[in-house]
């Protein structure tokens, strides 16, 4: 069940950012080399709580959980860029539902920690889904 929505998550995410306008590190995978003189992001999905709401033979299961797109901006660049990115981000995810209508983003939040030597914006968003399990 949780495989199907990280294959969702990340199937909208890779189709509908630009990734290949700049350097994206997925969680959990293979390092690679960063250009740390341009913007880079990096993404992570991270599942939560995950709750049966529904009883019986084959009850439904309500997962939960965060998907995390940090976007990375040298010093002295200026963050117009990433508030680009982040905004292609937000739109991309806002109201969003999986194409089988079990998983949807139900909320974005937006952060902008201070970082010495680099800028750093965060876009989260909140998910959930509702399956049975096969």
């Amino acid at each position: 069940m949780l495989e199907l929505d990280l294959t969702a998550l990340n199937d909208r995410f890779f189709d509908g950012m630009d990734v290949e306008q700049y350097q994206v590190l997925v969680e959990n995978q293979p390092e690679e080399e960063l250009d740390e003189t341009q913007l880079w992001c990096r993404w992570r999905i991270q599942p939560g709580a995950s709750d049966a709401v529904e009883t019986g033979v084959k009850r439904t299961y309500q997962q939960l959980g965060t998907a995390t797109l940090q976007i990375v901006l040298p010093k002295g660049t200026g963050v117009a860029q990433g508030y680009a990115v982040r905004a292609q981000f937000e739109a991309l995810f806002r109201d969003w539902q999986s194409d089988d209508g079990a998983l949807r983003v139900y909320k974005i939040d937006n952060s902008q920690p201070e970082q010495s030597g680099y800028a750093t914006l965060n876009c989260v968003i909140f998910w959930e889904s509702f399956r049975k399990p096969d």
